[in-house]
């Protein structure tokens, strides 16, 4: 698979973290950081991001046609489901069903799915699906800003999604059954990629506000945390008649991603890694600062 030039964007709380491929399918990763949020609850400060962005383009000369964003995972509403093989014509309508179950306003925001694999065994015939949902006021403003740069949208995806396409790159030849632990301001999603799968993924209310104290792990809130990710742990083996992960990866601001692999490895027997360890044999120009380095990796993946 190979990169196609373009430009892929994180847009995070107070930082937008880029992509940027040629023709030559070289890769380098871009930051730039604002003291304003780029991001609040009703949705994304598009006239901040249109600014920083336009930045962006004109300090590495870049030309661009299109633009593609992972959505900010906090937006995204997602299941990992098992839907009976049945006619594909009516899995949209069986996950409409399904998603309708957890979101009361359904009608107000935009549902999209996408089968990852699909299981037949003797008591057993589903597909796979990652299902998504995300509020349409918030697709609408990614168009907004794509408006103002003058640029066509080529991808619009999911946090999820770019990271099993990473991981698929990277870790699948190895057989490598990781935890992914995405983790935020305010919350953490939970990732067990098994095989081409989102085996299961959890988000939990806690993050970065609640571990964090002055730079500092706050050890209470910590432990809480730990037990949550360990509890998920004992469920994966109990499912899979005791078979084993065979690591955690760590995706969070890299200010403290240290310090939590530190806590965290004297709290399980898993080896502990950065996420951006998953691409190291990878030749990229990525300044040490930058963040969501493996789900843009993944977004670009998608050419």
């Amino acid at each position: 698979m190979y990169l196609k030039s373009g430009m892929y964007v994180y847009i995070d709380l107070f930082s937008i973290n880029a992509a940027i491929t040629d023709a030559a399918t070289k890769i380098k990763f871009v930051k730039i950081n604002n003291d304003k949020p780029y991001l609040s609850s009703q949705g994304l400060n598009v006239e901040q991001i249109v600014k920083s962005l336009n930045s962006i383009i004109k300090e590495n000369n870049i030309y661009l046609r299109s633009i593609s964003f992972i959505i900010y995972p906090d937006f995204v509403f997602s299941r990992a489901l098992k839907i009976p093989i049945i006619d594909k014509n009516k899995i949209k309508e069986s996950i409409m069903w399904e998603m309708a179950l957890f979101i009361n306003d359904i009608k107000d925001y935009y549902v999209d799915f996408k089968i990852t694999d699909r299981t037949i065994k003797a008591n057993e015939k589903v597909y796979n699906i990652l299902s998504c949902a995300v509020p349409k006021s918030i697709i609408n403003d990614y168009y907004s800003i794509s408006k103002f740069l003058k640029l066509k949208i080529k991808y619009i995806d999911i946090y999820q999604n770019c990271i099993l396409r990473a991981y698929k790159k990277t870790l699948l030849g190895k057989k490598e059954k990781p935890i992914i632990l995405n983790i935020k301001s305010s919350k953490t999603l939970i990732m067990i990629i098994d095989g081409n799968n989102i085996f299961y993924e959890k988000n939990i209310c806690i993050g970065i506000d609640n571990i964090m104290q002055n730079d500092n792990i706050d050890m209470p809130s910590f432990d809480i945390f730990a037990n949550e990710i360990l509890h998920i742990i004992d469920f994966y083996v109990m499912e899979n008649n005791g078979c084993r992960l065979t690591g955690i990866y760590i995706d969070t601001y890299l200010n403290f991603q240290e310090k939590i692999i530190s806590c965290l490895t004297g709290k399980c027997l898993l080896d502990i890694h950065g996420c951006q360890d998953m691409i190291l044999s990878k030749k990229f120009t990525c300044p040490e600062e930058i963040n969501n380095v493996v789900s843009l990796y993944g977004l670009a993946l998608r050419g």
